[in-house]
């Protein structure tokens, strides 16, 4: 790895090798009042964030609510949920390294769909991504999704492992993977990855606890950290959800602990 990449990789990763990244790059995906102001929703949330996840039109917007706190993840992926139904099949990568150089970036990430008609065309723009970014030092984060519109199953264990292994293998830095419901199958997808996963949340859903568990859960697989957002920002209680994920996946909290600490009325 070059200097560079561990030289960004540090900036949002601790020493313990633990990171919780928000991201905010759900705009383009529906109306969330939460995101009308994204100066706002940044402050609220940067204390307890090593790094957002940020399109570029974001980042121009709020910038100035990121300096010296929070390191920014540039989305180099894009598509919208117009006119799809129930769920995107493909991504289209739209910004290109320059900008995420340029707008002040400690890593890029884009997402790969699989199982689509389009799965090689994305993969073959992430591998040029890839090459792109061991050249000027900057790390990669993949993320994968599995298509529910080819009949298969977002959280299926087996296509989550060879989709995680896949963008290991294509040059990223650290894979962004969907929850697969228990530990014992996230572990295989942690094993089975070249380099540390990190976990999405998806939609808002369940009880304060049982996400909680999840998220203790996704922890002792061995994933280094959670990139979730609406399951936390979305929600009333989203400071203190912030804050009880904050204390699991840095402080080693138990679901329970941090329930009772954050969240017990």
């Amino acid at each position: 790895m070059s200097i560079g990449k561990e030289i960004r990789l540090k900036r949002f990763i601790d020493d313990s090798n633990k990171t919780l990244i928000m991201p905010l790059d759900h705009g383009v995906e529906g109306v969330f009042n939460r995101l009308s102001r994204m100066d706002k929703c940044i402050e609220e949330l940067a204390d307890k964030s090593d790094a957002f996840i940020l399109r570029r039109g974001s980042v121009k917007n709020a910038y100035k609510s990121l300096v010296n706190k929070s390191s920014i993840i540039l989305r180099v992926s894009c598509t919208t949920t117009i006119g799809k139904q129930p769920m995107p099949t493909y991504e289209s990568f739209v910004a290109s390294l320059e900008s995420a150089i340029r707008l002040g970036a400690d890593a890029v990430i884009a997402t790969v769909w699989f199982g689509t008609t389009k799965e090689n065309e994305c993969i073959k723009s992430f591998g040029e991504l890839a090459d792109l970014c061991d050249r000027y030092g900057m790390p990669l984060i993949g993320e994968s999704l599995i298509c529910q519109d080819a009949g298969l199953d977002p959280k299926s264990e087996k296509e989550n492992i060879i989709a995680a292994r896949t963008l290991a293998e294509e040059g990223a830095d650290i894979v962004k993977v969907l929850y697969t419901g228990s530990m014992e199958s996230f572990e295989k997808v942690v094993n089975y990855s070249l380099v540390p996963v990190v976990t999405a949340g998806g939609d808002t859903s369940g009880t304060d606890m049982d996400f909680l568990q999840d998220v203790e859960d996704m922890m002792k697989a061995g994933a280094i950290g959670t990139s979730i957002g609406r399951n936390i920002w979305n929600r009333e209680n989203y400071m203190e959800m912030l804050n009880a994920v904050d204390g699991i996946v840095k402080k080693g909290m138990n679901a329970k602990e941090a329930y009772d600490t954050f969240l017990k009325k």
